[in-house]
């Protein structure tokens, strides 16, 4: 008797008090892969909030919004600039936003002429059997070595007298 009294109360007890003060409110927060990068190259982004949210929205700065848990986005505009990113988190018990994030995309255009200048460097210079990593300084080749003739022909005689042993036998 006293357990179906027990059961009752705590039946009672679950349609009084709502499942949101059994649940934490959310606190949104996330991180990003890189928050610096070129336009048309994805950046993923993590959810890292509390509380078990059970929906997302991000906001990506440039007009464009996702509800997965973990998006990518690739921004598109070719000029760059600066994208301030927000994430916003739901549960039964409420939902939070985080605080701004700042994404810098640099100007595509002009990375072209960065690599041409910064980047590519003349041609080394190969000088029979050796290599030149750098202008000046020369590194040998390494060959593998093989074996001289006189020990390949001691192998092979040992070899053949176990041959000749088992054949015997």
């Amino acid at each position: 008797m006293r357990i179906c009294i027990s059961l009752l109360f705590l039946v009672i007890l679950a349609c009084i008090v709502p499942a949101s003060a059994l649940l934490p409110s959310p606190v949104a927060n996330f991180t990003v892969d890189s928050s610096t990068g070129y336009a048309l190259n994805p950046i993923h982004f993590t959810d890292t909030s509390t509380g078990k949210p059970d929906s997302w929205y991000w906001s990506f700065g440039d007009g464009e919004s996702s509800t997965l848990q973990n998006p990518e986005h690739s921004y598109t505009s070719l000029s760059g600039g600066v994208y301030t990113v927000s994430l916003k988190v739901t549960n039964a018990a409420g939902s939070n936003t985080s605080a701004l994030k700042n994404i810098y995309m640099a100007d595509y255009t002009q990375v072209p002429t960065t690599i041409a200048a910064q980047q590519i460097t003349a041609p080394t210079r190969a000088v029979s059997n050796q290599i030149s990593p750098t202008p000046g300084v020369q590194k040998p080749v390494t060959t593998p070595k093989t074996a001289s003739l006189p020990f390949s022909l001691a192998i092979l005689a040992i070899m053949f007298g176990a041959l000749v042993a088992c054949l015997r036998r």
